[in-house]
């Protein structure tokens, strides 16, 4: 369902350009956060729909800011699912979307030389990055796993509002 909402947010992102887009998300990223720290949901059985919005939403934000994972994230941390189950899920949609963002911003020319040039100094960070991620996830359990979870989408809130 999130292929629908790349082209969306392409659309969005020539219109209104990304400060506004950014400092938005970067609201409502903390004000998630702040809802799992303070009113702590529990686990629950979403509705089949919530996935829907959840991978909508994702694309959306994927075509206008880079931004895919908040709403997949959350998504997936309200469900009763191991470790496992939540990283796998995140795994395979997270390789689709990231697919389907590059052919879509490949042929509406909002990637450019520069912006291969980022990406091409950016892999060894990444590299590194999911190799930690790695040894890090067969360390901790669902709890601390949520926990860090939280932690890096409240960093990303941050980053996103002090951006734009």
């Amino acid at each position: 369902m999130s292929l629908p909402g790349i082209p969306l947010g392409v659309y969005t992102l020539k219109v209104v350009g990304t400060r506004p887009l950014e400092m938005l998300v970067g609201v409502v990223i903390l004000l998630t956060v702040g809802t799992f720290l303070f009113l702590k949901p529990g686990a629950r059985n979403l509705a089949k729909g919530w996935g829907w919005v959840a991978g909508l939403t994702a694309g959306f934000l994927g075509g206008s800011i880079g931004a895919a994972g908040p709403p997949v994230v959350i998504y997936t941390a309200l469900q009763p699912w191991a470790k496992h189950k939540i990283k796998s899920t995140m795994v395979g949609f997270f390789f689709m979307i990231g697919l389907g963002i590059i052919v879509i911003h490949l042929f509406s020319g909002i990637i450019t030389p520069t912006i291969w040039r980022y990406w091409g100094i950016c892999l060894v960070p990444l590299g590194l990055g999911v190799i930690l991620g790695i040894r890090l996830y067969s360390r901790s359990d669902v709890t601390v796993y949520q926990r860090v979870v939280m932690f890096l989408l409240a960093v990303l809130g941050i980053l996103l509002l002090l951006k734009g």
